[in-house]
């Protein structure tokens, strides 16, 4: 399902947020040595995040208002791109919890965030022991998830 309605987008020209899920890792030595795991419940979802720094969204450049808000393009973002990409595949997927961030492909000027996740719900020690304990013990203080 996802597969066909990405494919409808881009035939119609229309831009893609949320890439095809990956089945391996995207740089499966790194993903590998972060903890990546090709079992059951483990997903990879790449997040594309702009580079450098944050544009006011307002219509053809104008802001109304005192000269120390003039900014429109030298604006510093004061979250983390890590966090930016977590709140998107958060947004997308309600279901699973982001265990960490895997650095991704970077192209023009985007960088790939993969995100491996986990449902919240899947309880079992399917997986393994150590995949279990290692879900259970993830800091769970996500703000925008």
């Amino acid at each position: 399902m996802i597969l066909y309605l990405l494919g409808f987008c881009e035939s119609r020209g229309l831009q893609v947020r949320v890439r095809v899920m990956e089945e391996e890792a995207i740089r499966c030595v790194e993903a590998r040595r972060l903890g990546y795991k090709a079992k059951q419940g483990y997903v990879v979802y790449r997040v594309r995040v702009r580079w450098g720094g944050r544009k006011r969204p307002v219509f053809k450049g104008i802001v109304y208002g005192k000269p120390t808000n003039q900014g429109v393009t030298q604006l510093k973002f004061q979250r983390s791109k890590r966090s930016v990409a977590e709140e998107r595949a958060g947004r997308k997927l309600g279901g699973l919890s982001v265990h960490r961030e895997l650095r991704g492909l970077t192209s023009a000027g985007k960088k790939y965030r993969g995100l491996r996740g986990k449902g919240h719900l899947h309880h079992k020690a399917r997986p393994s022991r150590r995949a279990n304990w290692r879900r259970n013990n993830t800091l769970s203080l996500r703000r925008y998830r």
